[in-house]
């Protein structure tokens, strides 16, 4: 940190994803992710930097669930490579395995962010969900 300020705040991120399949009611997923040999993008699991995810499941419908996910490191894809290594692609997101017949994009949102700042005795939290038109695409999921 470049001062004591940016020292003392605290940030903590919130992510809502859903994924094809039915996901288990809760879980910690700890599987290193380095990037795929021959790939300027993908990445997978088994190699690479230590990453830990945990996640918990908010509803299903059979088909398709609505998680909600803390990332206790922060890998680029970590959640979209997590859940794919598990048999659990996030629709939308057909780099990782997902289909696109109920979206052509990724089906995931930075959903929660909180900031602490104890030296400026600063607490900010902002919440945003899907959007109405993805939330219309499996309204199973929100009822």
């Amino acid at each position: 940190a470049k001062n004591k300020f940016a020292a003392s705040a605290t940030l903590q991120k919130t992510y809502t994803a859903v994924c094809e399949g039915v996901v288990p009611e809760c879980g910690t997923i700890d599987q290193p992710i380095g990037l795929l040999p021959g790939h300027s993008i993908q990445r997978g699991t088994g190699f690479g930097q230590p990453a830990i995810t945990e996640f918990s499941r908010i509803a299903t419908d059979g088909q398709y669930s609505l998680v909600r996910f803390k990332l206790l490191t922060g890998r680029t894809h970590q959640i979209r490579v997590h859940m794919s290594s598990l048999g659990y692609p996030l629709a939308g997101d057909d780099l990782y395995g997902g289909h696109l017949d109920v979206s052509d994009k990724q089906m995931l949102c930075c959903s929660k962010l909180c900031i602490s700042c104890p030296v400026l005795n600063f607490n900010k939290s902002i919440e945003v969900d899907f959007s109405d038109a993805q939330k219309a695409l499996i309204p199973r999921l929100w009822t």
